[in-house]
């Protein structure tokens, strides 16, 4: 399957195989739950160096994304001149050497029996649909007894990685973690756009039970922080090493199918986070037909659904955070994820008064630049452009549409900056009290490296 990710990132795009070794597909059973825990996908991920070589990924743009299109690859790996594409890594370096191979053939799949289980696969058929209850209580015990809600949008480079702290003992002692949202770092040849030291958001203090995640959507980019060390490719694919701390320590609420079998689709190499997180009994699938829930604290989950020209892709049919900054005024902080504006305010079960915003994306462009929200007060409400400055984010028509709504206070996490001996970029969105506490964040003796720079 075409990795989403790397294909739909700005102007200048990689086109990126991720697939799973024939033979190891056929020994696996029906669905990705009812393997056995030896069972593991030999995965591998190819960016191709011109696409259009193949005629099967011609009209790539035109088909390929959310329908469901499979490709059946050959290739060998070769340190000769006539390779044309590269291993693709999770993890690399700039003078990571680029292993090269030979792709002889791409062509679309049809063989409708394969062709049904890896969809099975790719819509984590089989597995723990969570129930109402079960996802109202996880977000109330994460949300409970947070005396001043933060949301924390962490300087990851280019990817997503946002937090609900506390940060009621701030100044004193750094803010608690509650709940992620996204648990992400860049991937491949983005990935020297972390901060060096890269960012550990696990080294943030949680609260009284670890942290869960809630998974905006699928993309790499939007999980990759729970991969620990250096992944390589070894004879059977790529080798994974999952960390423990996010895998074996904490839930995940992670979005799927939606209504008419539309949504989200897993690559390959994602199948292989669902499956660690499900052996180790921490995987919870959003209900396929729930459209939100609202925590005792006032926090939602929304549940993205594509309006009328939106594409129906994983960015756009994920799930969407909206935290509580203000009980007194009703604020909120709102995490899109990846998804379109119009793809969750129209699914909100009732309006909400946006303090605070994660910009869409990155700040690529919009569909719909009409649905950004305005913001609730201009003169203190903040925006958070999560980037790495590749593909050249935030677009220019990102800042604009959104300051055409009041957005006027913008902050980019690629802005570093050095406060009490740790340099990043990382935004903190609160109520407005707390903009006057932090300007003593530079003499907090307690500081730790995921506290905010910017409020």
């Amino acid at each position: 399957m075409i990795d989403e990710n790397a294909w739909d990132t700005g102007d200048e795009r990689t086109l990126v195989l991720d697939g799973v070794e024939a033979g190891s597909f056929s020994r696996a059973g029906r669905t990705l739950f009812a393997n056995e825990a030896l069972w593991e996908p030999e995965t591998w991920l190819i960016a191709l160096d011109s696409p259009v070589t193949f005629p099967a990924l011609a009209n790539v743009t035109a088909h390929a994304f959310g329908e469901g299109v499979w490709y059946r690859v050959t290739f060998q790996r070769t340190a000769l001149a006539d390779a044309n594409g590269a291993l693709y890594p999770l993890q690399a370096s700039p003078d990571t050497p680029r292993e090269r191979v030979k792709v002889t053939q791409v062509e679309e799949l049809n063989d409708i029996r394969i062709r049904n289980k890896l969809e099975r696969f790719a819509r984590l058929q089989g597995g723990p649909r969570a129930t109402k209850a079960e996802v109202k209580a996880l977000l109330d015990a994460a949300g409970a007894d947070i005396a001043e809600p933060m949301l924390v949008v962490y300087d990851v480079g280019q990817g997503n990685c946002n937090a609900l702290v506390d940060a009621g003992a701030c100044p004193g002692s750094p803010p608690k973690v509650h709940l992620f949202f996204d648990f992400g770092v860049p991937t491949g040849w983005n990935y020297p756009t972390l901060p060096t030291p890269a960012l550990d958001p696990l080294s943030s203090p949680p609260a009284t039970l670890p942290p869960p995640v809630v998974l905006s959507h699928w993309d790499m980019d939007h999980w990759a922080a729970a991969v620990g060390g250096g992944p390589h490719y070894g004879r059977t694919g790529a080798v994974i090493h999952w960390d423990s701390r996010a895998i074996a320590d904490r839930k995940w609420l992670v979005p799927s199918r939606g209504r008419g079998g539309l949504g989200q689709r897993l690559t390959p190499t994602a199948w292989r986070l669902a499956l660690a997180l499900h052996r180790h009994g921490n995987l919870m699938i959003w209900p396929t037909l729930m459209n939100s829930v609202r925590s005792a604290a006032g926090h939602w989950i929304i549940k993205c659904v594509p309006q009328p020209g939106v594409k129906w892709d994983n960015n756009n049919t994920g799930l969407a955070l909206s935290a509580l900054l203000c009980t007194r005024y009703g604020d909120h902080a709102l995490c899109p994820g990846d998804a379109e504006y119009s793809s969750i305010l129209t699914n909100a079960s009732q309006p909400m008064e946006i303090f605070h915003l994660v910009a869409s994306h990155h700040g690529a462009n919009l569909t719909h630049a009409h649905a950004i929200p305005d913001a609730y007060y201009s003169g203190m409400s903040t925006l958070a452009f999560s980037h790495g400055a590749q593909y050249g984010h935030p677009k220019a028509g990102a800042i604009s549409d959104h300051l055409s709504h009041g957005w006027n206070i913008q902050h980019e996490t690629h802005n570093r900056r050095a406060l009490a001996g740790f340099t990043h970029g990382t935004v903190g969105l609160s109520y407005w009290q707390r903009k006057v506490t932090h300007k003593m964040c530079s003499g907090c003796a307690s500081r730790i490296a995921t506290c905010p720079v910017w409020v």
